[in-house]
């Protein structure tokens, strides 16, 4: 593939996906050049539809955020291999980059959570942060990891995440299903939050230091839904899930983020906005 010249502040992986989304939205705002590369990209002079774990192209530019990963727990249960295998990959294209010389800064996202290794998920997320510590530390490379907690907001009506999973069957009218004792607490962090973070360069915790329990996230929901939708579903309890993190560290590298209430019910409304109508074609 013949290398691109064309100069751009930003190049993201999985640039068509829940935080790419909003992070490309904020960038057109900021007036900045970028490209994407996602496997489920619609074909645009700004995007590359490729798979980011085979290759990456030969551009150049000044910063590269890669969002492109295999998040679902569940799965990495079930083909351990293959997501560890596909995370690390994707991460070492990156570097291949940065080495070279074509950009300047690589931004990693990963988990809070990371440094349990309760899944094969986290493992790989550990794994991808000591090859940039690594790659940081012997070759000099400007790299940043960024440790999310459990991000939510709009843009996520493909994902199953407990937030946008909750929200759509609040609107689907079907029952929020709890798995385990639901005493098991989250870091919930509004997109918005995340994607500032990324602007601004930042590396460390993106959490807000507060925790929520999936019981209290599901009756604020339930509220939220008895507010805007006039229903109010009922709730299923299943077996725990294998690998399910209960209740991780406290740790926040930001001054300021969007409170939960405030972050759900804003959420919570774009859904129904959106996901709702696609329901109704």
């Amino acid at each position: 593939m013949a290398e691109e010249l064309t100069k751009m502040d930003y190049f993201i992986t999985g640039g068509s996906g829940f935080i790419g989304q909003n992070l490309t939205s904020h960038l057109v705002l900021k007036d900045m050049e970028f490209k994407i590369a996602d496997i489920n990209c619609i074909p645009a002079t700004n995007a590359y539809c490729i798979d980011v774990t085979a290759r990456l192209p030969l551009i150049k530019g000044d910063t590269i955020v890669h969002l492109a990963s295999e998040t679902n727990v569940r799965k990495s249960l079930e083909f351990p291999k293959l997501v560890i295998n596909k995370n690390t990959a994707g991460l070492l294209n990156c570097i291949d980059l940065l080495q070279k010389g074509n950009f300047k800064t690589l931004i990693f996202t990963s988990s809070a959570s990371s440094h349990l290794s309760s899944s094969p998920y986290l493992a790989s997320k550990a794994a991808c942060e000591a090859i940039c510590k690594a790659y940081s530390t012997s070759f000099g490379l400007d790299i940043r990891v960024l440790n999310l907690s459990n991000v939510y907001g709009p843009n996520a009506t493909h994902k199953e995440s407990i937030v946008a999973k909750l929200i759509k069957n609040c609107i689907d009218k079907v029952p929020l299903t709890i798995y385990g004792s639901g005493l098991q607490s989250r870091d919930f962090i509004h997109v918005d939050d995340v994607i500032e973070a990324i602007y601004k360069g930042k590396s460390g915790y993106i959490a807000t230091g507060k925790l929520t329990t999936i019981n209290t996230l599901v009756s604020k929901l339930l509220d939220i839904s008895s507010v805007l939708l006039g229903y109010c579903p009922r709730i299923n309890h299943e077996n725990p899930i294998l690998g399910e993190v209960l209740t991780p560290d406290v740790r926040s590298d930001l001054d300021h983020t969007i409170g939960i209430d405030q972050g759900l019910v804003s959420t919570f409304m774009w859904f129904k906005d959106n996901y709702a109508s696609k329901c109704l074609e």
